[in-house]
């Protein structure tokens, strides 16, 4: 059985713009005759930049996206996003 999940890394924020990588996390196990074997794997796919000139996304690869673009690969990293954004507004 596999399960993958996108998380949010730790942001690194260096004067007004903030960096936030894109990571997938893959776990798998399977049971079999003598036990059960599990595996996870945690590999960077995205990076993320908010600034104040506006939002960019960048592929692994190093190419840039745009942001629909990134938000439409990666579902559900939107909540998180909005979520990250509020807490830098509270801290700020």
């Amino acid at each position: 059985m596999e399960k993958k999940e996108l998380k949010l890394e730790s942001a690194l924020r260096i004067g007004e713009t903030t960096l936030v990588p894109v990571v997938e996390i893959r776990s798998t196990w399977s049971a079999g005759r003598y036990g059960i074997c599990f595996s996870f794997r945690k590999q960077p796919t995205a990076l993320l930049m908010v600034s104040p000139i506006g939002k960019k996304a960048f592929s692994m690869s190093g190419e840039e996206m745009s942001f629909s673009e990134f938000l439409s690969q990666f579902p559900g990293i939107e909540q998180a996003l909005h979520a990250l954004e509020s807490g830098w507004a509270q801290s700020a």
